[in-house]
C-alpha cells in the first residue's frame, strides 16, 4: 500500500500559491489570448497557414480528413478562426 502524505498550510501560504500559480498560468496563457482576440471569427484559406506553421498541402489534408472545419462557397474556402491551433511565440 502506497503511503499518501499529508501537507497541511497556514491560510496565508496557501493564497500565497495559490496566488503564484494563477499568475504564472496567466502569462503563459495570455499572449495566445490576445493573439486570438484580435483575429477575425473567420480566416480565409492563407490564413490559417501563416498563423499555424501549416503547408498549403496540410490544410488540404485536414479539409479532406474532415480534421478541421470549413465553408466552402465555389472555390472560396474559409475557416472558423477556433479551429485553428497556433504555436507558442
Amino acid at each position: 500500500m502506497q503511503k499518501e502524505n499529508l501537507v497541511i498550510l497556514k491560510e496565508e501560504k496557501a493564497e500565497s500559491l495559490i496566488e503564484q500559480t494563477v499568475k504564472q498560468a496567466l502569462e503563459k496563457a495570455l499572449p495566445s489570448i490576445i493573439r486570438r482576440s484580435k483575429l477575425p471569427k473567420y480566416i480565409r484559406t492563407s490564413d490559417p497557414c501563416k498563423l499555424a506553421h501549416w503547408s498549403p498541402a496540410k490544410c488540404q489534408y485536414l479539409r479532406d480528413e474532415k480534421s478541421i472545419r470549413f465553408i466552402q462557397h465555389g472555390k472560396s474556402i474559409i475557416y472558423p478562426t477556433e479551429c485553428v491551433s497556433f504555436p507558442e511565440s
